[in-house]
């Protein structure tokens, strides 16, 4: 049973994954890719500090050759820019574009958009197996929940019955 909500959760996040990189183009840029997104997501996160490459090869465990090539990716897309820092020429502090913000925030809206309608669905699902009177606790709950296909995602955390 356990095994089956792993499951069903790891199919939600591979779900929600797809649903955020179907956004449109914005302006010039491309759609960026996960690890991307991540390194977006930890320069917002650390905004205040001066963060440079050798700081996202420590943080995501990535070597310097693969960051570097992430890293000249997001630069030729116009997601960042790589300015010298005051007090040391040879270390580049990484720097968000306004571009790299607008898509970051159009990511974030779409993911809570998506996380609303798996609330609907689920709410949907439970709405109806009330409606059919059957008791909240019992395996027949759950497997009716299941198959209930509400709004416009046709995936409701499941658990299959207890043997």
């Amino acid at each position: 049973m356990n095994i089956d909500i792993i499951d069903e959760i790891k199919s939600l996040h591979t779900h929600m994954i797809r649903k955020l990189f179907t956004i449109e183009k914005i302006g010039n840029s491309i759609r960026p890719k996960p690890l991307q997104v991540a390194i977006l997501a930890f320069l917002i996160g650390n905004k205040d500090k001066n963060v440079n490459q050798k700081d996202l090869e420590i943080e995501f465990e990535i070597s310097k050759a693969a960051i570097s090539d992430v890293l000249n990716n997001m630069e030729n897309a116009k997601l960042i820019l790589r300015v010298c820092e005051e007090t040391d020429a040879r270390k580049r502090r990484i720097v968000l574009t306004e571009e790299a913000y607008e898509i970051y925030e159009e990511m974030v809206k779409t993911k809570q958009e998506a996380i609303n309608s798996i609330i609907k669905d689920i709410s949907c699902a439970i709405s109806t197996v009330k409606n059919l009177g059957l008791p909240d606790n019992s395996s027949l709950t759950a497997s009716v929940a299941t198959s209930i296909p509400c709004a416009s995602y046709s995936f409701i955390l499941r658990s299959s019955p207890s043997s």
